[in-house]
């Protein structure tokens, strides 16, 4: 043998040799267009596989071995596939060779133990799919889907050129420049995209999403959230803790979240709906402004735009505020009793300053081409 891979051929003779470390098998023992074989694992086995031209399938089962079965996409003839193989108890690497400097085109279907982890799957030119796995699982390919679920350890995935779909996993890592990319029920999220729309959606943890070019939704978030975009709308449904929602040149929206807020936008609107926070952030260049949510004691709320308006809904049972409205272009309006402090309103500059209540909070509301509005909720609900 002349290296640490042996090329599988049909019609050589079956040849098995043992080093320290690994044992090579020599020819898969089937026949036709189909590769074949089982390896004895250990509990906790580690896979490797590489597969430049083809798909890549791998699943857990209740067996302590791998069955591994590889499959010409286009019927040839020569005998079965050939696959590099390196096997010990605790590691199976397979590889598909380019002994002519153009590796076969192979459809790959492993079978591993479920406590196994997937050290890399690799494909060029084909997708990845891995499912039902206790360990861990990292995935990369240049043109081809990638997909994981009920896989209990971290899954990390990496695609040039394809969708990436991830559910009911451990923590989740995603990289890719052009694709979509989903994810779903899962520990944490950290997806970066170049251009492809992110969503996730009831991420236990945190979630970290961006992209350069496409549209960030989160839903049902359980954790803290970081969701941004440079060209694209965002938007975030629940989420605690610390949620931070940007966008260059689109809208933000936040709803339901539970914790400190900050949503800004370049070009766009601004909305928060249905909040529950004693700090919120939010400001537009180019945009209106929107907070519906409770005023909790101790709080700061500043809402912000240049062009648009500013309009605050809070509850009309509250423990109070200390108020600073301002507007250059527009006028400023509100259901609350506000024992004034100051008022301007020479020309079209208009500033009004003073509390409600017992003062309890503080809101800053600034519009520079536009009104703003102060309007009493009184639902139920923020």
């Amino acid at each position: 043998m002349s290296g640490p891979f042996q090329s599988r051929n049909a019609r050589a003779a079956v040849v098995l040799a043992c080093v320290p470390l690994f044992c090579f098998a020599s020819r898969a023992q089937s026949g036709g267009a189909e590769f074949h074989q089982s390896y004895e694992l250990s509990s906790g086995a580690a896979l490797r596989i590489s597969n430049p031209r083809g798909n890549i399938r791998i699943s857990g089962w209740d067996q302590p071995r791998a069955e591994v079965r590889a499959v010409r996409r286009r019927a040839a003839g020569g005998g079965a596939p050939s696959v590099e193989v390196r096997h010990t108890r605790s590691l199976l690497e397979l590889r598909t060779p380019d002994g002519d400097g153009r590796a076969e085109e192979l459809d790959y279907d492993v079978r591993v133990p479920a406590d196994s982890s997937v050290e890399q799957a690799s494909s060029t030119g084909g997708s990845i799919v891995i499912s039902g796995l206790r360990g861990r699982a990292s995935a990369s390919s240049t043109s081809g889907d990638v997909e994981a679920s009920g896989v209990v350890g971290a899954v990390s995935a990496v695609s040039t050129s394809g969708r990436v779909r991830i559910s009911d996993t451990g923590p989740v890592m995603v990289r890719t420049t052009s694709g979509a990319v989903a994810v779903a029920r899962a520990a944490q999220a950290d997806v970066e995209s170049t251009s492809g729309s992110i969503s996730a959606a009831d991420v236990s943890g945190r979630t970290a999403l961006s992209a350069m070019s496409g549209s960030v939704t989160v839903e049902k978030a359980r954790g803290p959230v970081l969701a941004r975009s440079v060209s694209g709308g965002v938007r975030v449904t629940g989420g605690t803790g610390t949620i931070s929602a940007s966008s260059t040149s689109s809208g933000v929206t936040v709803v339901g979240a539970r914790g400190r807020i900050e949503a800004r936008t370049t070009s766009g609107p601004v909305r928060i709906e249905d909040a529950t926070s004693a700090e919120v952030d939010a400001r537009s260049t180019s945009g209106s402004v929107y907070y519906r949510g409770s005023v909790e004691s101790g709080g700061r709320y500043e809402l912000e735009t240049l062009s648009g308006g500013v309009t605050l809904v809070l509850p009309a049972a509250n423990c109070g505020f200390d108020l600073v409205a301002k507007t250059f272009s527009g006028a400023i309006e509100t259901d609350f009793d506000i024992r004034v402090a100051r008022i301007e309103g020479k020309r079209a500059t208009r500033r009004l300053e003073g509390v409600h209540g017992r003062g309890c909070a503080r809101v800053r509301a600034t519009s520079f081409s536009g009104s703003v509005f102060l309007r009493a909720n009184t639902s139920t609900r923020p």
